[in-house]
């Protein structure tokens, strides 16, 4: 099934389960996503700029098309990188990705993927996420005024609002780090969580040395970290054979592959995320090993 007729699906279910949901306002009761646009001339697009941004999401348009804040202790972001024309950020629960293009004013994104992780916690963080996603891929516009960015749908309707964070990725210190992997791309483009019942990490030395556990081996090897960049070296691992869980094996060997093309490092969300040389993700870990 791919991802667009998945989320069709899911948008589907969620309008059944929304239907009597109350919607939200704000103290002068008025809709937080149709909220007009701030008194005063909005920014000049040469001041404000899509990539450069981490946004962070304030309100959401959800399935019954009214206007929902973000759920509290919930970070939904969009980070845009003009380069390889990529958008990708933590969805709640989930980190995603996505191509964009821009003409003028104009938005579209496409070729949305997103890990494949189930959050319980807070309630709710599942379905804002498949409505953020939902929302996101119907994006046809942009505009920025008071610190803000507005997506819009193709009749002008206002479907996400963000509001400008901090620079994206930062230079991550991971020396002296430990992390667990939840998802890994199997094929490129394609990102699967952790096998149930098999365990993967990543500790980062202070001297330089990255080992751990590759889901039945223990593997060794260096690694070199400037800035955002990262490389590994020769990866040394013992020689058993695990017959289970089914496809434990081939999950070892992908991790192996991704852990050796990996080319960038950033913090998302409290995750690490190594991406290869296009910019795309291949490991997603969370702290402690």
């Amino acid at each position: 099934m791919t991802f667009n007729v998945l989320i069709r699906c899911c948008a589907a279910i969620l309008l059944v389960l929304t239907a009597c949901a109350c919607g939200c306002t704000v103290p002068d009761g008025r809709d937080p996503v149709y909220a007009p646009t701030p008194e005063g001339t909005p920014t000049p697009p040469h001041v404000m700029e899509l990539s450069g941004t981490t946004w962070h999401l304030i309100s959401y348009r959800n399935g019954t098309g009214a206007g929902q804040p973000v759920l509290e202790g919930t970070d939904i972001t969009a980070v845009f990188n003009d380069s390889p024309g990529e958008v990708s950020g933590n969805a709640g629960c989930n980190h995603y990705t996505a191509r964009y293009t821009v003409d003028g004013s104009s938005l579209r994104v496409t070729e949305l993927a997103w890990t494949e992780i189930y959050c319980l916690d807070p309630p709710g963080v599942m379905r804002q996420e498949i409505e953020f996603l939902t929302a996101l891929e119907r994006a046809a516009a942009y505009s920025f005024a008071a610190q803000q960015l507005y997506v819009k749908d193709d009749e002008g309707e206002v479907l996400l609002i963000f509001e400008a964070g901090e620079a994206p990725g930062g230079q991550p210190d991971l020396n002296g780090t430990a992390w667990h992997l939840v998802s890994l791309a199997t094929a490129p483009g394609e990102i699967r969580p952790v096998l149930e019942g098999t365990s993967i990490t990543a500790v980062f030395g202070d001297d330089g040395t990255l080992e751990g556990s590759a889901g039945c081996n223990r593997y060794a090897t260096d690694f070199t970290q400037e800035g955002n960049a990262i490389r590994t070296g020769h990866v040394a691992t013992t020689l058993m054979y695990c017959a289970g869980p089914a496809g434990v094996m081939e999950q070892e060997s992908a991790f192996l592959a991704a852990l050796a093309c990996a080319a960038t490092a950033e913090i998302d969300g409290g995750r690490l995320v190594l991406k290869n040389a296009a910019g795309e993700p291949v490991l997603i870990f969370e702290e402690g090993a």
